[in-house]
C-alpha cells in the first residue's frame, strides 16, 4: 500500500478503526460448503514371465481416476454466456459491486490416467545387468492447478469446458538402464531416456477475451482457446518436440596405501541434446492480433527444458 491509496496510514499516525477502511472494496474467500477431500480409485493388472537366460518380461496396465480435486472460482460473478464457438464470455460486472472477488475453494475437478508399460529385465550375470521400460499413457484432467490461489476454472458452471489432456501428459516414454563390468575392474552404468514433448494449447491472440472482472481466469489466464478452421481447438492439443537424454557413469575401485578408494567419472546429457518447449503466450497464439494473419512464431520453442551437458570427477573412500 502506498501514500494516497485508501487505507494507507503514515508511520506514527493514529489508525482509523473503520474496518474495512472507507472507499476500500473488500475481497473475501472461503471453502465451499460441499468441499470434499480428493479421492483416487486405482486399478492395476500385471503379467510377468521368465524367458530364460536370466531374462524376464512384464506387461502392466494402470488406470487411476481422481475425483473431488480442488479448484477455485469467483462467486461474485454472474454465469457467462457462450460465443458462437462455445467459449465463455462474462458480462464484466459483479453480482454485488460492494464486494470484489469472492474466491471459493471447491472440489469439482477430476482427472483420469491410463497407462500400459512393457518391460524387459536381465539379472546381473557375466558382468551385465540391464532393464528397459516403454510406457504408453494418456493423462486427462479439467484442472491442473496445485494449491493455486488463482481462478483455475474458466467456467465454474461447466468445469468440463477445461477437460482435455493434462499438462503432465507424456504419451510415449522409453527408459533403459544398465550396469556393465569392463576390463581392468572398471564398471560402467548409464540411463537413456526418450519421451514425447509436453503439450500446450493453441490460443486466441485476444487478451482479456473472457471479459471477466478478474481479467485472468482458467488455465490460460487472460486468453482463451483459439478457433481454427471454424472449430474450437482442444485443451493441450499441440505438443512440443520429443527429447532424449543419456547419462553415463564410469567407476573403478583401487587401493591407495591401506585405503580402498573409488574413482568416478560422470557425464549428464552425454550427447548434449537440447530439450526445448514453447514458453510464452506469443508462441501459443495461432494468429496475429488481427485474428486472421498466421502467427510466424506459433509453435517455436523458446525455453530450455533440459540441462546442457555436464561432467564431474570424484573420489570416494570405501570403508
Amino acid at each position: 500500500m502506498s501514500p494516497g491509496e485508501s487505507g494507507f496510514v503514515p508511520l506514527g499516525a493514529p489508525i482509523d478503526n473503520d474496518s474495512p477502511p472507507r472507499d476500500l472494496i473488500p475481497a473475501l474467500s472461503h471453502f465451499d460448503r460441499g468441499f470434499e477431500d480428493p479421492r483416487t480409485t486405482r486399478f492395476n493388472l500385471g503379467y510377468e514371465r521368465e524367458l530364460g537366460g536370466d531374462l524376464a518380461a512384464s506387461l502392466d496396465v494402470l488406470h487411476a481416476r481422481s475425483d473431488s480435486l480442488a479448484s477455485n472460482f469467483d462467486a461474485n460473478v454472474p454465469a457467462p454466456v457462450r460465443d458462437a464457438f462455445g467459449r465463455p464470455v462474462y458480462s464484466g460486472q459483479r453480482i454485488n459491486p460492494a464486494y470484489g472477488p469472492i474466491l471459493v475453494r471447491a472440489s469439482p475437478a477430476r482427472s483420469d490416467y491410463l497407462a500400459l508399460t512393457a518391460a524387459l529385465r536381465r539379472r546381473f550375470r557375466d558382468g551385465v545387468q540391464f532393464q528397459a521400460h516403454y510406457t504408453w499413457s494418456r493423462d486427462r484432467s479439467n484442472d491442473d492447478n496445485e494449491r493455486s490461489g488463482s481462478l483455475t476454472l474458466t467456467d465454474p458452471t461447466d468445469p468440463d469446458y477445461d477437460w482435455g489432456l493434462s499438462i503432465r501428459d507424456v504419451p510415449h516414454r522409453f527408459v533403459a538402464s544398465g550396469v556393465f563390468t569392463l576390463p581392468f575392474d572398471v564398471t560402467a552404468s548409464g540411463i537413456f531416456t526418450a519421451q514425447s514433448g509436453s503439450p500446450y494449447t493453441a490460443l486466441d491472440p485476444a487478451v482479456g477475451f473472457h471479459n471477466h472482472p478478474g481479467f485472468a481466469v482458467g488455465p490460460h489466464g487472460a486468453q482463451t482457446r483459439a478457433v481454427v478452421d471454424g472449430a474450437l481447438v482442444p485443451v493441450n492439443g499441440e505438443r512440443n518436440a520429443p527429447w532424449t537424454n543419456l547419462d553415463l557413469r564410469v567407476t573403478r575401485r583401487f587401493q591407495l596405501g591401506g585405503t580402498r578408494v573409488e574413482g568416478l567419472f560422470e557425464v549428464f546429457n552425454l550427447l548434449n541434446t537440447g530439450a526445448f518447449r514453447v514458453g510464452h503466450a506469443d508462441q501459443q497464439e495461432v494468429f496475429e492480433h488481427d485474428g486472421l494473419t498466421p502467427n510466424p512464431e506459433f509453435g517455436i520453442a523458446s525455453v530450455l527444458a533440459g540441462a546442457p551437458r555436464q561432467a564431474q570427477l570424484g573420489l570416494r573412500i570405501v570403508f
